[in-house]
């Protein structure tokens, strides 16, 4: 796992980033970045009153994730952070429902059994909002995306979604 790095800092003043700019902003990189690289880094983008810090957190595990995410609270609630974006590719699968417990995670699924995306969750206090792309692995040349699709307030869970919570901005 390499640590954490400040990405870029960026002044919106005299705007207040909010939810739906930081979104927008992580999807249009993403996208960008798929464009140039054939992926897209593991980034936080934090809303703090004008500002927007980017934070970059790469993981190879579970256990570097959930440092990851340990780092960015500690982090959000020292800049007093209102809202955030993060972006990262994801291994997800369908499952019956009465098989969730019993099965492997989608990573440790075969290939036909899962797929690449790539998402982009934002949050505030009050709502959430989650963009998916579906990732086109190429042996030869850059991976690249599939259509955006948008999912807001649907019901969710997970530590990406708990940046904000247990401490008041």
């Amino acid at each position: 796992m390499s640590a954490p790095a400040l990405f870029r800092s960026d002044s919106l003043a005299p705007v207040r980033a909010t939810r739906a700019m930081l979104h927008e902003m992580a999807a249009t990189f993403a996208e960008e970045q798929f464009a140039q690289q054939g992926s897209a880094p593991f980034m936080w983008l934090l809303g703090c009153g004008s500002r927007i810090v980017w934070v970059e957190t790469d993981w190879e595990d579970d256990n570097e994730k959930e440092t990851s995410v340990r780092f960015i609270r500690t982090l959000a609630q020292q800049l007093k952070v209102d809202c955030y974006a993060f972006m990262s590719e994801a291994w997800v699968a369908v499952y019956k429902t009465e098989e969730v417990d019993r099965l492997p995670k989608p990573e440790h699924r075969p290939k036909s059994e899962r797929d690449d995306i790539l998402m982009v969750l934002s949050m505030d206090r009050s709502e959430h909002k989650t963009s998916r792309w579906l990732v086109t692995q190429r042996r030869h040349g850059l991976n690249f995306l599939g259509p955006r699709v948008d999912m807001e307030d649907m019901p969710a869970s997970g530590q990406m979604l708990s940046i904000l919570k247990g401490w008041k901005s």
